[in-house]
């Protein structure tokens, strides 16, 4: 059984890529204090989540990465959607900008999207960015398109 705390955190990480994530991605994504000590204490209790000196990583077994899909999916709309953007602003930071694109566009983040699109078009040639890109156009206020 998970503390809360322990529970609010590894939530908000449960949309990491294949449940790895950085020290410094834990601390961009989660919101609230000790997230690193609560990450520390639970890699050493607990046999689903582990911390790697050699790739720096932390790595959440995937069936407890499935729980915790299951737990943020029944977070309330706001606070799933503060996560989204926490996501969009980390992917942007390390420069992955289609990652940034996607979870944007699933916060309805639209003006920080159309940002990105137009500071970084030669970074998002990937099908998935493309296909938003067409949903932004139908979806978006024109006002804001232009």
């Amino acid at each position: 059984m998970l503390r809360p705390s322990t529970k609010e955190v590894l939530s908000q990480l449960a949309l990491t890529k294949e449940g790895d994530f950085t020290k410094r991605e834990a601390e961009s994504v989660c919101h609230g204090e000790a997230v690193l000590e609560e990450l520390e204490r639970v890699s050493k209790e607990d046999n689903f989540i582990y911390y790697s000196d050699t790739t720096g990583l932390y790595h959440v077994h995937n069936i407890l990465l499935q729980i915790l899909r299951e737990e943020y999916d029944c977070l309330p709309p706001k606070e799933k959607n503060e996560i989204l953007i926490r996501y969009g602003t980390w992917y942007e930071q390390e420069e992955e900008i289609e990652e940034a694109i996607i979870y944007f566009y699933k916060a309805k983040e639209y003006e920080r999207l159309l940002e990105i699109l137009v500071k970084h078009q030669s970074s998002w040639q990937g099908q998935e960015a493309i296909r938003i890109l067409g949903e932004l156009i139908r979806t978006v206020p024109d006002e804001l398109l232009l």
